[in-house]
């Protein structure tokens, strides 16, 4: 994650982040990639019959991906998809039932029908207007610096940094505040050196977007234009002193953001931009451990901010305010944010407005619709049997780490110490943060959406001030139970198997094992071999960023990380393009380190189909996306394209190899002194 700060902050960084892609090259490009064409986008495996031994993901889901449909709203559909709509399903009837009571179900049902209400919705353009108002009455950059440090901005404003209060990488039994740099419309620093084609595209969204609002509240076609050139300006001096989205998905981002200072060095490094004062008026001045993510970019913004800059200042403000605003507006500002975003995304078929609102709740209130989800949707006899796999999945991880003739007996005897540390959470937390304190209205009651979300925004903002000096609870977890995901918890070395994943294509009580064992149990295998990335591996037991490698047994690791990464950069993914290796080096490497596990567990049982098992799994990651998002993935995504999940990893192990004979000449065929993996 790369900030923690406002609410509409991170819905609007939800929706461009989706937003970032452009059409491809047709089918015929694929005849370029190497050594597999890529089936996971829309008519590739069109006319493509391969035999198993040549391209496994391709022969094993030949009908699937033949007769698959993407779903209306969506991008893409796959395993991930369809369990994510059954969820989806549940959410929505939890919003909408009358019989559950309480202030958290209060809050959800009517934030939810607040959205909905496209009347009150007109309130927000008379509050956009005089908070732009506010702003272009600003003639002084004296006066703009003690704005934006006020409640009037902070609560309403898009703002300049993002704050997160967490554990303490270092000393992860301690809290620490975590300031993060000013949000790129065009999300990536490098697009404002050379714009790709991707951020041609990302900015004429942004443009199109921005510029109806803007012309909604009263500014003229030249008006606008100067202002969101302004805008770009502004972003584009700070973005030259901003780290990548390559960098910040390095494994190397952490060690780098760890720059502790205290509040004085902080007003030293600032006296034009007002960072101090903006702490000071969130209520976060106390935190007693302070990390700047990037010191180049307040060295920048800090000179930024003078007379000179002040329209450039102010123009970011206003335009990053409008667009975020824009999903909260009117029905007509809304109904085109929808549609230039969907266009953006290659969606065709727009989904329900009752669709729209239950996404927007659900990441709103996250943690009270955790809440109501656990305790209504989610299959508790689950927990058991997941957690039993989970042991034993530690268990043998313990074995294969103590079998490897490359690490001292020092560094194995750690490596075991943090798997036999390691928290093992399964479905939902034990502990919830409470919520009580925020109270929203129902339209009845005078509220409105943009009220909500003002409110909203005020409740994190203070949750966020309370948790500077205050480790997280051991007992509670960050993110949504119902997402259909699973986590590896670096700084408090935990295994997280979320309650959304426990369904669909991942988890079932009829499963088995050999179907269990390719699907969830890979799942967890993999999350634990997170431990002993390129990333995990920089975390001891207790979750502190600490080196616990012997100088040679480091050197030795980092040649197989590199070895993985290699691998990658040498497959041309979408036509000649390819993946960056160093960019998915940790999700491959965790997912050779899932399947080794499951097969060394596969040996303990008499009679294991290995063919449903390779199948199971290929079946998995069985997917299909439009082109244009497809493109996203390979320019941002840090996991590989799924069809690579299946063929790279399972041509690493002997086991595969000789259970459907591949031999030399097989597309699948990879040589044993080739293979890749940590383990």
């Amino acid at each position: 994650m790369r900030a923690e700060a406002t609410f509409i902050h991170r819905a609007r960084a939800k929706i461009l982040f989706a937003a970032l892609f452009f059409a491809l090259a047709q089918t015929a490009a694929f005849a370029q990639e190497k050594p597999w064409p890529n089936t996971t986008v829309v008519g590739a495996a069109q006319g493509y019959n391969p035999k198993m031994t040549d391209d496994f993901y391709a022969a094993v889901n030949r009908e699937w991906l033949s007769s698959a449909k993407i779903p209306q709203g969506y991008p893409r559909t796959g395993s991930f998809t369809e369990r994510a709509i059954q969820v989806d399903k549940e959410l929505l009837s939890l919003m909408t039932r009358k019989d559950i009571k309480g202030r958290d179900a209060q809050n959800i049902q009517n934030l939810y029908e607040l959205f909905l209400d496209w009347e009150g919705r007109k309130a927000g353009i008379d509050e956009l207007k005089k908070i732009v108002g506010r702003v272009n009455e600003i003639k002084t950059i004296e006066e703009f610096r003690a704005y934006i440090a006020s409640d009037a901005f902070i609560y309403t404003c898009e703002p300049f940094c993002g704050f997160y209060a967490g554990n303490d990488m270092s000393e992860p039994m301690k809290s620490a505040l975590t300031i993060y740099p000013t949000s790129l419309s065009l999300n990536d620093a490098s697009e404002y050196k050379e714009l790709t084609q991707n951020g041609k595209n990302q900015k004429a969204f942004v443009d199109a977007a921005t510029l109806f609002v803007l012309k909604k509240i009263g500014f003229d076609e030249q008006e606008a234009s100067a202002l969101l050139e302004n805008k770009y300006q502004f972003e584009k001096e700070l973005a030259s002193s901003m780290m990548t989205t390559e960098e910040i998905n390095s494994p190397d981002y952490y060690s780098k953001s760890l720059n502790k200072k205290s509040l004085a060095e902080l007003a030293e490094l600032s006296p034009n931009f007002p960072l101090v004062q903006i702490m000071k008026a969130r209520g976060m001045d106390k935190a007693k451990r302070i990390y700047l993510t990037e010191p180049d970019w307040l060295k920048k913004i800090n000179a930024l901010f003078v007379q000179e800059n002040l329209e450039k200042a102010k123009a970011y403000a206003i335009a990053s305010t409008a667009l975020a605003a824009s999903a909260f507006l009117d029905k007509e500002s809304y109904d085109f944010h929808k549609a230039a975003s969907n266009k953006r995304m290659g969606i065709a078929q727009a989904q329900g407005y009752q669709d729209d609102a239950r996404d927007f709740v659900s990441d709103a209130l996250s943690v009270p619709l955790s809440k109501l989800y656990a305790k209504h949707c989610v299959d508790k006899s689950a927990k058991s049997r997941v957690t039993k796999l989970i042991k034993e999945t530690i268990a043998e991880y313990k074995k294969i780490v103590m079998a490897q003739d490359w690490l001292c007996e020092a560094t194995k005897k750690k490596a075991v110490q943090k798997l036999s540390t390691t928290k093992i959470h399964v479905a939902y937390p034990a502990l919830w943060d409470n919520y009580s304190a925020l109270d929203i209205r129902s339209k009845d009651e005078g509220e409105n959406i943009f009220s909500a979300v003002k409110k909203i925004e005020a409740f994190y903002i203070k949750k966020t001030n309370k948790q500077v000096n205050n480790p997280f609870g051991s007992g509670m977890w960050n993110g949504k139970v119902y997402e259909v995901n699973a986590f590896n918890g670096f700084t408090n070395n935990s295994i997280n198997i979320i309650a959304g994943i426990l369904g669909g294509a991942f988890f079932g009580h009829d499963m088995k094992d050999e179907e269990l064992y390719g699907t969830l149990g890979m799942v967890i295998g993999h999350e634990i071999s997170h431990s002993f990335d390129a990333t995990g591996s920089q975390f001891d037991k207790r979750g502190a960023m600490r080196n616990w490698w012997t100088e040679k047994d480091w050197a030795a690791f980092e040649e197989r990380t590199k070895k993985i990464a290699g691998y990658f950069d040498s497959m041309s993914t979408l036509g000649d393009r390819h993946q960056s290796g160093k960019t998915v080096q940790g999700e491959a490497a965790a997912d050779i380190g899932g399947v080794k596990v499951m097969l060394a567990l596969s040996k303990k049982k008499s009679g294991f189909d290995y063919d449903l098992f390779f199948k199971s799994y290929a079946r998995l990651w069985a997917s299909l996306c439009q082109k244009e998002f497809a493109d996203i993935r390979l320019n941002k995504d840090t996991h590989p394209f799924d069809y690579l999940r299946v063929n790279v990893t399972l041509q690493q192990f002997e086991e595969f190899h000789q259970f459907y004979g591949i031999k030399p000449g097989d597309g699948m065929y990879l040589a044993p002194e080739k293979r890749v993996g940590i383990w």
